[in-house]
């Protein structure tokens, strides 16, 4: 789902786009089509209001955004979606397209990082005759540039001259580890450093060496990529995610009709037999999942998996658990330790607070660009003015994802502590369960922190709130006697 700030959104989309165009080309369930479809719109629509009427773009938009805060890197990540779309639905967004391209070719201050970032996000959507060749005659200052020039070369070769592609790709092959995979050093255009560059560097390098068809390396750099993705799926932040889903389309390429295979998954003595479709694609299979419940597990306690396979070629296949964890645990580098307290009873229509306490770790690295803070409310109660919440955080821009309340700050505070209270309305009766609320920096999502708030009654109109010895009541006298001290 298209969410947050402009570069967020595009990288959310990005994924849309592929999918859909997958989906169209191969065919698909109906209403899988239909959710790519719908998705898709949505961020085409979400893009738009990102889009200034001068045709350039900013990370919040025209409303949100002062004097200059469009920016070439910005446009052009516009300019390539807007490209996509178009080609996916007869031209639509072909004007706010060339609206950008106009925007991008009349600026003349941009960075060597910020040029080669357009160059290869037009060159990608099939533009390349809007790249200016003059960006390929400069010298990359980092392993980060030499992958962003490479692959905007290797996808517009009519732009470029004899020899600097073939030089280029083997510097980032000199660059491959046992692994595939190219570390960066410093920050990419976006802003992203440590593990989310390292991705953006290797997927970039493979979109080079597929295009210039170079299989060896671009397979070594997938399989570094799907190494190092991380459990929930993605990788290291959005543009990380976007690029590395990029690079992996390049390679997965369909191989035939698929075949259908009897597969047996055994967990813990728990066996469930199924029949799903498995397609070999360049010595690799589509996933194949099943699920099996299996309870409570204790520390330390072993759990067996194991998995059958009876066809008539070889199957290279591997085993992934995932899990939810009963108490949560703060990343050991989390740079914040947070708390949420929320009432235990309200009524619907009813006011409450929900307050909201985070404090900055001795001895922890700080926080670089934004910071990403995700309120889960339980289900029968919700914020009650968003514009209210974001004077009181300072947030620049809250908005509701899933269940959970997502606040987007363009940078950590500054303090060691604060405390914002935030007013809450109750909005449907019952007995609700507390969700886990999050803080994280947006750029190393491992170093995360959890706070969980207290379960929920919701009362009708005019009904006493609870009280007396029941967990609900001691929580709403605490709360009370709080207030009154």
């Amino acid at each position: 789902e298209p969410h947050g700030c402009f570069e967020q959104t595009t990288s959310s989309n990005y994924p849309n786009l592929v999918l859909l165009s997958a989906l169209r080309a191969q065919g698909a369930d109906a209403a899988v089509l239909e959710r790519a479809q719908t998705l898709a719109e949505k961020g085409f629509k979400r893009i738009l209001s990102f889009q200034h009427s001068d045709g350039g773009f900013s990370l919040w938009g025209p409303k949100a955004a002062g004097k200059g805060a469009t920016a070439p890197h910005y446009t052009a990540m516009g300019a390539a979606q807007l490209a996509r779309y178009a080609a996916l639905h007869n031209g639509q967004g072909t004007h706010a397209l060339e609206r950008a391209l106009a925007w991008l070719k009349k600026q003349k201050k941009m960075s060597p990082g910020q040029r080669l970032y357009v160059a290869f996000s037009l060159a990608d959507a099939g533009r390349s005759k809007d790249v200016d060749p003059k960006v390929f005659g400069h010298t990359p200052s980092s392993l980060y540039e030499k992958a962003l020039q490479a692959a905007a070369m290797a996808l517009a070769p009519e732009k470029v001259g004899d020899g600097r592609l073939e030089l280029l790709l083997d510097q980032l092959i000199d660059a491959q580890g046992p692994t595939g995979l190219i570390k960066g050093s410093g920050q990419s255009v976006m802003r992203s450093y440590g593990g989310g560059l390292d991705t953006e560097v290797t997927a970039l390098a493979s979109i080079a060496f597929q295009a210039a068809q170079r299989p060896g390396p671009a397979i070594g750099a997938q399989e570094a990529l799907l190494d190092t993705r991380r459990p929930e799926g993605g990788w290291y932040g959005t543009q990380a995610t976007a690029l590395a889903i990029r690079a992996l389309t390049h390679l997965a390429k369909p191989s035939g009709a698929p075949k259908a295979s009897p597969v047996t998954f055994q967990a813990s003595g728990e066996q469930q037999s199924f029949r799903a479709q498995g397609v070999l694609v360049e010595g690799r299979h589509r996933p194949l999942t099943q699920r099996a419940h299996l309870g409570a597990v204790a520390p330390g306690e072993t759990v067996q998996l194991a998995l059958s396979h009876r066809a008539g070629e070889e199957l290279r296949y591997s085993l992934r658990c995932s899990y939810r964890v009963s108490e949560v645990r703060d990343a050991a580098e989390a740079p914040y330790a947070f708390e949420v307290q929320t009432p235990a009873a309200i009524s619907v229509g009813g006011a409450g607070t929900v307050s909201l306490r985070i404090q900055r770790r001795a001895k922890t690295r700080s926080v670089e660009g934004q910071l990403m803070l995700l309120l889960a409310l339980p289900a029968g109660m919700e914020l009650a003015d968003l514009s209210e919440a974001a004077k009181t955080t300072g947030a620049r821009r809250i908005e509701r994802k899933g269940s959970q309340w997502a606040f987007y700050f363009e940078k950590a505070p500054a303090e060691a502590s604060w405390t914002w209270r935030l007013d809450v309305k109750g909005v449907a009766q019952g007995h609700f369960k507390a969700g886990t609320s999050t803080i994280y920096p947006y750029y190393e999502p491992e170093r995360i922190a959890f706070a969980r708030a207290r379960d929920l009654r919701v009362v009708g109109v005019g009904e006493p709130l609870p009280t007396g010895n029941g967990i609900a009541g001691q929580a709403t006298q605490a709360g009370q006697a709080t207030q009154a001290g």
